[in-house]
């Protein structure tokens, strides 16, 4: 019987995750019908003990460091910038928003030990995988049958998991070209080869520089992988690589030459500027520099044309501004304990690993993904990938 309600937590879990990847919005500015049936799948996946297990301080989880770190995190997030928000009478959206996407940061302390199980673990990684190739077939073709947004701007190109499905279906297609030659695996690199276009073409509607350098240099790091590893095998690979360049040869280059232009014209988009803003606004007053201005507060943005946002694009000056010394300390507390468990998977899933690192550092220093669930996700996979490598199960390198 307990099994059997496992097994339907669990159905709960991926319809949710599969009506997201098609119809749902990283950061939805008017939320609807579908978050809401998300939601409600979410909780009953997870279950009441999920929401009760982050609060229950005496018992020692099996993950206890990052544990721990999230745990401590959770309980400030909730009061001392929820409190400053509401001392402040920010707008009650704007604190909700806020408050969402701490929860998504700390997502994996709810659903991490629910998905620590064989079952957990493979599905949530073919999840992510979908919401990232749905993401980018959603941003290519945005008058499909799944619109029921209208013009809303779903920025799903910002996605973690587009990135992270790009760079994953690049390494895992060509390891399997890697590890044998044979038919099916062909197919497997050409379906993966698809889906990297597929992603890379819709990240770089926007000629997002980062993600198209994580993407370049992910696949120089496996080529140099795989020649140090077994240089013979590694000429096929090479050749089939070669080939699609080749092909695509007008199109990288014009893509190269966009993302030089861009370079030139916006340099690093005021990312250092509006550090330095955050900065301002915190150093005039010593309390808020210790406790942030809340859940909520917005500050003129030099990277926005100087216009009041409620947000930043680096998790670290967004921490800094909502919760002050305190947030940005013990969340990099938090992320410390995060980085050591993708360190851990460098030498035995270097696919696995450095899929999961750009889209990480790119969320916590450069876009403002790091609100939406992917990021959560994105956390969980980290966290729940290295337990399933310690315990010497399958490897998580091939989802299928």
């Amino acid at each position: 019987m307990q099994r059997l309600f496992a097994d339907y937590r669990l159905c709960f879990f991926t319809g949710a995750l599969v009506i997201y990847a098609l119809i749902g919005a990283p950061t939805a500015d008017h939320p609807a019908g579908a978050e809401i049936i998300m939601g409600v799948l979410l909780f009953l996946g997870m279950g009441v003990s999920a929401f009760v297990r982050p609060f229950q301080f005496t018992q020692k989880p099996t993950n206890s460091h990052w544990f721990m770190a999230a745990q401590v995190l959770l309980v400030v997030g909730l009061c001392l910038p929820l409190a400053r928000g509401v001392f402040f009478e920010y707008r009650h959206t704007d604190i909700a928003r806020d408050l969402i996407g701490f929860l998504f940061l700390i997502l994996p302390v709810f659903i991490a030990p629910f998905l620590e199980k064989k079952e957990g673990h493979k599905m949530l990684t073919i999840l992510c995988l979908l919401i990232g190739f749905a993401f980018g077939l959603r941003t290519l073709f945005p008058d499909n049958i799944f619109n029921i947004r209208g013009n809303e701007l779903l920025y799903l190109a910002n996605s973690p998991l587009i990135l992270f499905t790009a760079i994953y279906a690049l390494g895992w297609g060509g390891q399997k070209l890697f590890e044998k030659f044979t038919m099916r695996h062909v197919v497997i690199a050409a379906f993966a080869v698809l889906g990297v276009i597929i992603c890379l073409a819709a990240m770089m509607q926007d000629i997002r520089r980062a993600t198209f350098a994580a993407v370049m240099i992910s696949l120089l790091i496996f080529l140099v992988l795989g020649f140090i590893k077994a240089p013979f095998k590694m000429v096929f690979p090479a050749c089939i690589m070669g080939a699609v360049f080749c092909v695509f040869y007008q199109d990288i280059l014009s893509l190269m030459n966009e993302v030089s232009l861009k370079t030139s014209q916006v340099g690093m988009n005021m990312r250092i500027q509006e550090w330095q803003a955050v900065w301002q606004v915190m150093s005039s007053d010593s309390v808020s520099m210790i406790l942030g201005k809340g859940w909520g507060a917005s500050f003129a943005s030099p990277a926005v044309g100087g216009f009041p946002v409620t947000f930043t694009h680096s998790l670290l000056s967004a921490m800094m501004l909502k919760a002050g010394l305190i947030g940005l300390l013990l969340c990099l507390f938090y992320l410390f304990f995060v980085f050591e468990k993708l360190r851990r998977l460098v030498f035995s899933e270097p696919v696995a690993a450095i899929a999961l690192f750009w889209p990480l550092m790119i969320a916590v220093l450069f876009y403002a993904s790091y609100k939406s669930l992917d990021f959560g996700l994105l956390l969980t996979l980290i966290l729940i990938w290295s337990s399933r490598n310690r315990t010497k199960e399958p490897r998580p390198s091939d989802p299928l």
